[in-house]
């Protein structure tokens, strides 16, 4: 009690502010050496008619301050009361310890509706609220022990998790990693060159090889026969006129009309000809634009990853994305568990939404509307994205199907399976009139089924479908608009959701390692990584990209990521 008392003393000697009478709040001291509660001082300063100066609440002596209109800021200029503050802090601690109030009261009882220890008088006197709750110490401490005890377990959990998070940040082991992946990239790619020149090189050399074993006929060999006849006739002319051999020359003379035919038909012969190598080069122009254009082989941006939460009812209401579609203006998911079709900006800012009984899969139709499938309901329908989200149409299908696309010519493909029946892949008219059907067991490169469980599809500029397997085949399977096999390609893991942007890019979520990969349309071949199990996105699962924005939720939580790819 003699330690109270002392804090007790020195709270009214040294730590009561002079406007308030109270223990002093975030201490002010003024030149003078007067220290005030900032709030106090504030309305102190406030009540002053000069807009630079007031006069110290005790000693009258005038305080110059600065000029700013708000005298919150005015006292804030002024410099915290350091000792003031420890004072403060170390009556308050001993306080605690010593279970004794401001006042010198004994604090045995707990008031759980006013959340404060008080005396027994205080509780019998003053905590008569409908709401308060007066118990000893002792039963206080049984009733809070349960719950303190779930919070020491929760902190103890986040705390090992922090120290899990730390140890990797200063090991450098999650940036190593991923450093490691990007200059696997970037050696990958630099293969590709290598090979790319490899072959290059071997096609031009056939071609000299070609050039050079060409043999080419002189078609100058009958010129060379006319000039020799013309100089024959010219040396034997010119030898029996320069002998003056009179028969000769009379007998030359003769037929000189007929050698005067001859001649006009020996100069009409020997118009000179262009001498023509008949193979010209004509270089590959796409691979000409290329090089002179001096195209750089790649460049390293600025990873960009953010993130936002969808709309739940309670903190401790399960979500599961089943899809996501990204149009020009909106971002659309679908809870396949609660029914929740949820709307929001590209910033992830929150619309609207709507309840869709048994939805599945969503496609988008247009900026302004998508068409989503619906399990078990044999319906495909029509959401509009107006002013309002709803259901603007439905059109019945004669199975139910699962996964869905849109395709250029305004049909759609769609995906089902049960188990029970083959699974299969269709074409259906914006009516639902089944167009083409192929099923996954009619695989025309084997026995082993095509496909087994076609959950997601995406259809590329090209009118490739695109479909995954989601299964332990590992596989993503292209088909043509009339479904024939075009490519199909096993990757490490099993392969979840897939989508297209417009420059013929596909990508592709993996969940089981957390990563999201880019791959080329024409072949299914992989082109690099874009979302890393180290960059802490759990599950990836359903994905959709828009204007080189990649949208992904994780599977079975609320959150929504958005990447730059």
């Amino acid at each position: 009690m003699a330690t109270s008392r002392l804090a007790r003393n020195v709270t009214e000697d040294y730590l009561t502010c002079t406007i308030c009478l109270q223990r002093f709040r975030e201490p002010r001291t003024l030149p003078c050496e007067h220290t005030f509660c900032l709030s106090c001082l504030a309305s102190h300063i406030g009540t002053s008619t000069d807009a630079d100066v007031f006069v110290c609440p005790v000693d009258k002596t005038e305080i110059q301050t600065n000029k700013a209109d708000d005298p919150w800021e005015r006292a804030r200029a002024f410099p915290t009361d350091v000792l003031a503050e420890a004072l403060i802090k170390a009556v308050e601690e001993d306080a605690i310890q010593s279970n004794v109030g401001e006042n010198g009261e004994c604090l045995d009882f707990f008031c759980f509706g006013c959340q404060e220890m008080t005396s027994a008088e205080n509780a019998v006197e003053n905590h008569r609220k409908p709401t308060c709750d007066c118990v000893n110490l002792q039963k206080a401490y049984q009733r809070v022990m349960p719950v303190l005890m779930n919070y020491s377990r929760e902190l103890e959990k986040i705390y090992l998790k922090s120290e899990k998070v730390r140890r990797t940040v200063q090991s450098g082991s999650g940036i190593s990693e991923a450093k490691h992946e990007v200059l696997s990239e970037i050696g990958d790619f630099e293969s590709c060159l290598d090979d790319f020149y490899v072959a290059c090189k071997a096609d031009l050399g056939l071609l000299k090889t070609k050039v050079a074993a060409l043999d080419v006929r002189n078609e100058t060999e009958n010129d060379s026969v006319l000039h020799d006849e013309i100089a024959r006739r010219y040396s034997t002319f010119n030898k029996h006129f320069d002998d003056e051999n009179v028969p000769k020359l009379l007998k030359e003379y003769m037929s000189v009309k007929k050698g005067f035919e001859e001649l006009n038909k020996f100069e009409s012969s020997l118009e000179p000809k262009t001498q023509k190598f008949p193979l010209d080069f004509v270089p590959n122009k796409h691979l000409l634009s290329i090089l002179r254009t001096n195209q750089r082989c790649g460049i390293l941006q600025k990873a960009s990853n953010s993130h936002f939460r969808g709309q739940r009812k309670s903190p401790i209401e399960e979500c599961n994305y089943y899809d996501v579609v990204m149009t020009d203006k909106y971002i659309v998911t679908c809870d396949g568990e609660s029914g929740v079709v949820q709307r929001f900006l590209q910033d992830g800012s929150y619309v609207d939404s709507m309840k869709v009984d048994n939805i599945c899969r969503m496609t988008a139709v247009t900026d302004d509307e998508i068409a989503t499938t619906r399990l078990f309901k044999r319906k495909i329908a029509y959401i509009s994205l107006g002013k309002k989200i709803h259901i603007r149409d439905q059109i019945k299908t004669k199975k139910s199907y699962i996964g869905i696309c849109l395709l250029s010519d305004g049909n759609f493909c769609v995906s089902f399976y049960d188990g029970e029946e083959p699974p299969g892949i269709e074409i259906i008219s914006d009516d639902g009139k089944v167009l083409k059907t192929i099923l996954g067991h009619r695989n025309p490169t084997g026995s082993t089924p095509l496909f087994l469980i076609p959950m997601f599809l995406a259809s590329t500029t090209s009118d490739y479908i695109i479909v995954c397997d989601f299964t332990d085949s590992n596989q993503v399977i292209c088909f043509d608009s009339n479904l024939d096999l075009v490519w199909n390609q096993t990757f490490p893991n099993m392969p979840c959701c897939v989508t297209s942007d417009d420059d013929g890019t596909l990508y592709i979520s993996f969940p089981d390692v957390n990563e999201v990969v880019a791959v080329h349309e024409e072949d299914g071949k992989k082109m690099r990584t874009v979302v890393r199990k180290s960059e802490g996105i759990k599950r990836p699962y359903a994905i959709a990209v828009n204007n080189g924005t990649l949208v992904i939720t994780e599977d079975e939580t609320d959150k929504i990521h958005l990447v730059k790819v």
